[in-house]
């Protein structure tokens, strides 16, 4: 009996899951509904929304993945704007990271997604735009891993896969950034750490604007069918 209690007490603490399009109808009412800590699990095929959701809490966007490709099956076609507030002194267990894991994120213009703050992960995901910006970090800090950030198509590129603020930082991890004019382009004193990635399909590897104080580390990293490596 004990260990049944124990169970019990286990499932209790483990967070909710607000699963699309069985418990919300659509991604932006879950986000609207989701508590830091919750997991927000899309289901397989598309779905869209006008405008842009606007995230202050930490919480997981969860995805399917195809079984034999591994690419994401669960279709985000719209805009995020992503801030995790500073946790508050007397939050016993603050939640200070956000994920998005097997999604695919794409919008036509503008910016696919806009990190103003916190501690976000991005895991196997794509993450694109036609003619804008596919990942925007002007505030916080920003993993990549194993993801795909550009364009999809290469006849109408994205102006920028990664842009990085004055206050941002970017550590992509064995990530493709791709069909962009410029792939990452750093604003002021911003971060960069590239590793095990590559960049291809663009006009501009590396971008920035001078005086800067910029902090950049590409390690085995590839880049392959490019204009020019670095432009300032």
């Amino acid at each position: 009996m004990a260990a049944a209690r124990d169970d019990d007490a286990a499932d209790a603490m483990e967070p909710p899951v607000l699963r699309v399009p069985g418990d919300y109808p659509t991604v932006p009412e879950a986000a609207a509904a989701a508590q830091p800590g919750d997991t927000i699990e899309v289901g397989k095929g598309e779905h869209s929304w006008p405008g842009k959701i606007f995230v202050d809490k930490a919480f997981t966007v969860r995805g399917f993945r195809n079984r034999i490709s591994g690419f994401p099956e669960s279709f985000l076609r719209g805009r995020w704007q992503l801030c995790i507030p500073p946790p508050l002194p007397w939050d016993p267990d603050p939640k200070t990271l956000g994920k998005f894991v097997d999604v695919w994120c794409e919008n036509e213009s503008g910016c696919t997604i806009n990190v103003v703050g916190g501690d976000w992960e991005f895991d196997n995901c794509r993450v694109l735009c036609s003619l804008g910006t596919a990942l925007s970090v002007p505030r916080g800090n920003v993993v990549v891993l194993k993801s795909t950030v550009g364009a999809s198509k290469e006849i109408q590129p994205a102006i920028h896969g990664i842009n990085v603020g004055e206050f941002g930082a970017v550590s992509a991890v064995q990530t493709a950034v791709r069909n962009c004019k410029c792939g990452v382009f750093m604003r002021s004193s911003a971060k960069l750490t590239m590793e095990a990635s590559e960049v291809h399909r663009v006009l501009i590897a590396l971008g920035c604007i001078l005086p800067n104080q910029c902090e950049v580390g590409v390690f085995s990293t590839r880049l392959h069918q490019y204009g020019a490596l670095w432009h300032q």
